[in-house]
């Protein structure tokens, strides 16, 4: 009797720590993923940030070409 409770117990434990494991698999994998799209997301932002640069320069030299314009 006792060594079928050790091995019931035994199972049990082997049971419990597959199912950590799993957890913890699927919480990386959770993780990895949240880290590709926070990526994403920078990436994203850059382009964003660059593309409104470009329209104030390019506004910005449109102005001097006018002042360039009235002076002459």
């Amino acid at each position: 009797m006792r060594a079928a409770d050790g091995a019931a117990v035994e199972q049990r434990l082997v049971a419990r720590e597959r199912k950590q494991l799993e957890l913890k698999r699927r919480l990386d994998d959770a993780l990895r993923f949240l880290q590709r799209v926070e990526r994403v997301e920078r990436v994203e932002q850059q382009r964003q940030n660059l593309r409104h640069g470009l329209v104030l320069r390019r506004d910005a030299l449109g102005h001097l070409g006018k002042i360039r314009r009235e002076r002459q």
